[in-house]
């Protein structure tokens, strides 16, 4: 009797060497060259959606790692690898090979279970070449015991690797990550993962429709575990596998009942709209279904009007191609984004009503309704011209004209006063600049354009002077620094582009004169530049400082001058 003819065709058509692993080429690709170049890695992370593969794959990299055809591997890259053949491969196909351990972490969760694993690993492999541990579900693990698989993974003996395969990557500890060879596995492509159904079908002699198999494809979400569950679902039902047995199982609706729905939408026919959704009896069917698919509907139509549908049945509408014009014609593409606009602003609420059918049959008549008057605004527009014109003289028509234009060119006259409102010249552009420097967020800089003092401009009032203190000169960098920030400030204020020139040569004397706010502060450093000790007031019993050595502490006094103060040693602050 032969086993596999009681294996479902999920496991019995799961893949046994790398060539029959579907829809992840370039993972495939990557541990290929791992095994023809013999470099691996201490531990790899298999990451993404249910049933695309990740352990499979991991348990075909495991025996291709022990196989006796590995070295041959290396000098001809094209044979098979595992060969299937060995005797490391025939353990792995009796599932009883000594030195490949799958874990289930979501029933081995503790610090426990991963100290058991950690001194397993201090024996050598039994069969193979290396004694390899893949751990399904790893994201199931504490945070203790990843915490304790650490060590081991960083540095494993060199006979040992790892493998963890898990569908919530995010789950796992940075700390774990970082130390992982990361494998992200893909949802398989419509197109591929239909071939694939179709292929293993007739091997099967199982007859089947190709957009039954596209539906399924759909229903999957591109899991291949998914999809031969459901065609095996399909076949318990019926001896063939076609679209009216997959929309009866799934409890899905056909493309056409859809594309009826759209059409009345399109159309503006309201009676239709309501006959069509009680012909269908679209209250037995699942609300979040036909929501779903009027969505999707409404997307192919945009495709179909800027590109084209799949021809293989893989997509759900592709049969409807000429429909979907029809639909795209009356609403334009215009109208179907504003439709799809209305269906994405009561999500959250359809999904939380308690009335669901009658949610969606109300958004449809919107949309039916919206569709007796024009989208576009550009017709709005055109209408009361007609109307003007209509009621008026042959001679009237370029008055009519002129109203037309005048709106239009409102926004433009508009916005000539607002010139007027900037202050003019150089001089008082400068002033409102130095009011708005702290925008910056830099107290340094503006300190020092505050301080600053504008001087001249050429003839066309585009390149300024200005003259920044002396004591600013340690801090000239910052001019740079924040250049795309001021320039960007200039134009806001000036409405042009300027260019300043700055030059640090205004003495303390010029700054008081010009900026009587300032004196205050040259007062208070005054006692501080007399005495060349610098010494502490404090209370709190901080240790002074002497700075008197101008060369050794330079940058030191440079903020003493802008900032007057005494110098002080903090001991046990938690803000050194």
């Amino acid at each position: 009797m032969n086993i596999l003819s009681e294996l479902n065709l999920a496991r019995k058509w799961r893949p046994v060497n790398f060539d029959t692993i579907v829809g992840q080429d370039l993972t495939v690709r990557l541990l290929k060259n791992s095994l023809f170049k013999q470099q691996f890695f201490p531990v790899y992370l298999l990451a993404g959606q249910r049933g695309c593969g990740k352990t499979t794959t991991g348990r075909v990299f495991a025996a291709a790692i022990n196989c006796s055809k590995l070295d041959d591997f290396s000098k001809n890259p094209q044979q098979p690898l595992p060969c299937g053949l060995c005797m490391s491969c025939e353990a792995f196909k009796q599932g009883n090979h000594p030195d490949f351990i799958e874990i289930d972490a979501a029933s081995h969760t503790g610090v426990d279970n991963v100290r058991q694993i950690i001194e397993a690993t201090s024996f050598l492999p039994h069969m193979g070449r290396k004694k390899i541990y893949l751990i399904d579900e790893a994201h199931m693990l504490s945070k203790a015991a990843f915490n304790a698989f650490l060590k081991i993974l960083e540095e494993p003996p060199k006979t040992v690797l790892f493998m963890m395969a898990t569908t919530d990557a995010h789950k796992i500890i940075d700390t774990v990550r970082s130390r992982c060879f990361q494998l992200f596995f893909d949802p398989v492509d419509d197109t591929i993962l239909t071939d694939h159904l179709a292929a293993i079908c007739e091997s099967e002699s199982i007859v089947y429709e190709r957009e039954a198999l596209g539906a399924i494809v759909r229903e999957s979400e591109g899991s291949i575990r998914d999809a031969l569950n459901l065609v095996e679902r399909v076949r318990l039902a019926h001896d063939t596998i076609d679209k009216k047995t997959v929309a009866h199982i799934f409890g899905s609706l056909e493309g056409q009942v859809i594309v009826d729905l759209l059409l009345a939408v399109a159309h503006s026919n309201s009676a239709e709209l309501l006959a069509l959704w009680k012909r269908y009896q679209l209250e037995q069917h699942s609300a979040v279904l036909v929501w779903k698919k009027i969505f999707d509907c409404l997307r192919a139509c945009l495709v179909t009007e800027f590109g084209e549908l799949s021809k293989d049945g893989a997509h759900a509408f592709a049969a409807y191609h000429e429909q979907l014009r029809d639909i795209t014609a009356a609403l334009s593409p215009h109208g179907i984004l504003d439709c799809m606009e209305k269906m994405y602003g009561i999500e959250q609420q359809f999904l939380k009503t308690s009335t669901p059918h009658a949610l969606l049959e109300m958004v449809l008549l919107k949309m039916s309704l919206a569709g007796d008057q024009p989208l576009p605004k550009a017709s709005a527009v055109r209408q009361p011209e007609a109307r003007v014109a209509s009621k008026s003289e042959p001679q009237s028509e370029p008055k009519i004209t002129k109203q037309v234009i005048a709106p239009i060119a409102a926004p433009v006259e508009k916005k000539q006063p607002l010139a007027a409102d900037v202050p003019q010249g150089p001089a008082h552009w400068w002033q409102n600049f130095v009011a708005q420097i702290d925008t910056i967020g830099d107290p340094v800089f503006a300190s020092m354009i505050k301080e600053g003092k504008y001087r001249e401009s050429d003839a066309t009032g585009t390149q300024w002077q200005v003259s920044l203190p002396k004591k600013f000169d340690f801090f000239k960098e910052l001019v740079e620094k924040h250049a795309p920030a001021w320039k960007a400030l200039l134009v806001k204020v000036c409405q042009k582009n300027i260019t300043i020139h700055f030059q640090f040569n205004l003495e303390t004397s010029t700054i008081q004169r010009n900026a009587p706010a300032a004196e205050p502060k040259a007062r208070v450093a005054a006692p501080a530049k007399s005495s060349p000790q610098k010494s502490s007031s404090r209370p709190s019993g901080d240790k002074p400082v002497d700075v008197s050595d101008a060369a050794k502490w330079e940058k030191t006094h440079s903020l003493l001058e802008i900032f007057p103060g005494t110098v002080s040693e903090i001991k046990g602050s938690s803000h050194e």
